[in-house]
């Protein structure tokens, strides 16, 4: 009923608009609500590893750029952190959760293709969120050549490693070893499946 009387499509988005109209206070949502929705920082450290590993994606044989989008402060939009590829790779720079095809992925937790709203003349768009301790901390995309089918096994590979990749942010240290041990084991797997 509460979702319904604030318009709400969900719960979270019913607890957002509750706190917008001062109907529930912050301090009320908790602690632990607001540990768990903070974002991760992008530090300068994590946005140049994320460009080494995205750089290490697009060598990949059939990969033609990708982006990285971590949550915004609001945790409702996606801002791009990292980015590569050539002409007409060209992503929104924000992307609000639900809306298009990246921020509908995004909140669908799970690895999938998706058709480009913009009907770019580039290959398939396959989008992984990533994902840290059972919260969605960005949005991992890249473009796979049309020669390079992809199927389940490598959507299941890529959620994999798009949710390595939110354990090592997330978990601080030395982000760009970690991140570049991590792209080495997926190259790997990557390029065993294209056998």
């Amino acid at each position: 009923n509460a979702m319904a009387k604030l318009g709400a499509t969900t719960r979270s988005q019913a607890v957002v608009i509750a706190m917008q109209r001062d109907e529930i206070d912050s301090a009320a949502v908790g602690a632990a609500t607001a540990a768990r929705a903070r974002p991760v920082p992008a530090s300068v450290e994590i946005r140049s590893a994320l460009e080494q590993m995205l750089g290490g994606l697009v060598s990949l044989y059939d990969v033609d750029g990708g982006v990285v989008y971590l949550s915004d402060a609001d945790g409702l939009s996606l801002r791009q952190v990292a980015g590569t590829g050539g002409a007409g790779f060209d992503l929104p720079e924000v992307v609000a959760l639900g809306d298009g095809t990246l921020g509908r992925a995004a909140l669908e937790r799970r690895a999938q293709l998706v058709n480009d709203d913009r009907g770019s003349s580039r290959g398939t768009l396959i989008v992984a969120p990533i994902l840290a301790g059972g919260r969605l901390v960005g949005v991992i995309a890249f473009a796979a050549r049309v020669s390079r089918p992809v199927g389940r096994s490598e959507l299941l590979l890529l959620q994999a490693f798009s949710n390595r990749v939110g354990e090592v942010i997330a978990g601080g240290g030395d982000v760009e070893r970690q991140l570049g041990v991590a792209m080495d084991r997926f190259r790997t797997s990557w390029s065993a499946g294209d056998r």
